[in-house]
């Protein structure tokens, strides 16, 4: 079971984990949640019953060792210096899109040697309801969503990032 960290709990972090908690996301449990607003995330944790350690610092979430993923769902001029901590510790690291607001944010990001993309899905921007249809396949999908949103994953080791023994692993407690 591959252990996901959020960090930023606004209004994409809570769609992702209505995905989480809905049966939508297999091979994965959301281990812990990162945010400035504490009471905010103790909110979210006991509106969706999660398991979940609360972090008011980033970095101590990505040290805790509570984490193998992290999806970083925070203001944009951030994502770049988070996902360049991340995947410096080796935590694999989903970026909400933009990956960044300006070029030379990225150039850090871009440049690291231990940096693997791999794009699981693109979409743009709202609503969020044509990226979750039903997983069955395309004949679910709604008339006015991108192509692929009918595919997406619904297991984690479909993204190709972990290896269905990662995904099966239980999550340590």
């Amino acid at each position: 079971m591959v252990r996901v960290g959020i960090a930023g709990i606004g209004y994409i972090a809570e769609e992702y984990i209505k995905l989480f908690t809905g049966g939508r996301i297999q091979g994965a449990v959301i281990t812990a949640l990162s945010s400035r607003k504490e009471a905010h995330m103790q909110e979210i944790k006991s509106r969706y019953a999660l398991d979940a350690m609360l972090f008011a610092d980033y970095e101590a979430m990505l040290r805790s060792g509570c984490i193998d993923m992290v999806m970083i769902c925070t203001p944009h001029f951030y994502h770049p210096q988070m996902a360049v901590q991340a995947i410096s510790q080796g935590i694999h690291t989903m970026i909400e899109k933009p990956v960044g607001v300006w070029p030379e944010e990225l150039d850090a990001l871009l440049n690291m040697p231990e940096l693997t993309i791999t794009p699981v899905v693109v979409k743009e921007p709202e609503p969020m309801e044509a990226l979750v249809q039903d997983a069955a396949g395309p004949e679910e999908t709604a008339p006015d969503a991108p192509a692929g949103a009918g595919e997406f994953p619904v297991s984690i080791e479909e993204t190709g990032v972990f290896t269905p023994e990662e995904a099966a692993e239980p999550a340590e407690e």
